[in-house]
């Protein structure tokens, strides 16, 4: 998320993104109360966001540390409401706030969208991040596919779980089935999809891969590598 006030530009790395309505045109970002950047986007009524490449990790790395210069080295330009976006990214959007709503230690920010880049900037793949770690699209378009590790994958402290988590298809006699591949190192458990195995994938980033994985042994055929 950008923006721009009386002291220059402002901008924050936010996990929590997603359109809320098509008519009118509205979006929605949550964001800690402690936060000290979004009091002065609020008081400017405005803020631009912006969905990052793959190639642009550094960039929400940058964006999410504190007490730094995050618009260092940034190539940006202006919206007509003067919100500074950045260059190359997914995609963005510039927004009025709408409506702020209470959520327990978050608010709730909603946006009315007033502009948005052309349609032909959609040229890159997305930045994913799950189980506290950066993420790639696979050659199949699938999210969560296996994706290098660097030496600087969680400087910001987002959480997620420790364990490596990825998902791939692979080719059978009868089809195309999914595999899940959950804990690191050589003894990773590898899970044939079920309804079971696919809805606990996805609560797994709560921390308690071990636990659901052994509870699904028998009806996911579990397996060791």
């Amino acid at each position: 998320m950008t923006g721009r006030d009386g002291q220059g530009r402002i901008g924050f790395t936010c996990q929590s993104f997603y359109s809320v309505s098509t008519a009118p045109s509205l979006i929605s970002f949550s964001i800690m109360k402690t936060s000290t950047t979004y009091p002065r986007i609020r008081r400017t009524g405005r803020f631009a966001v912006n969905v990052l490449s793959s190639h642009q990790q550094g960039i929400s790395n940058q964006f999410a540390r504190k007490g730094t210069d995050k618009w260092a080295d940034i190539r940006w330009h202006q919206t007509l409401a003067s919100n500074p976006v950045l260059e190359d990214t997914l995609m963005w959007l510039d927004c009025q706030i709408w409506a702020e709503h209470d959520a327990g230690d978050h608010v709730i920010v909603l946006g009315r969208v007033t502009e948005m880049n052309p349609a032909t900037r959609h040229v890159h793949d997305p930045l994913l991040y799950f189980q506290g770690r950066y993420r790639h699209l696979g050659p199949d378009g699938t999210p969560w596919g296996p994706s290098p590790r660097s030496e600087d994958e969680n400087p910001a402290g987002l959480p997620g779980s420790n364990n490596l988590c990825s998902t791939r298809r692979q080719r059978t006699k009868s089809g195309w089935t999914r595999l899940f591949y959950i804990g690191p190192g050589e003894r990773r458990t590898v899970l044939r999809w079920s309804p079971a195995v696919g809805v606990a994938f996805c609560a797994a980033w709560a921390g308690q891969l071990d636990a659901w994985a052994a509870s699904l042994a028998g009806p996911a055929s579990l397996t060791h590598k």
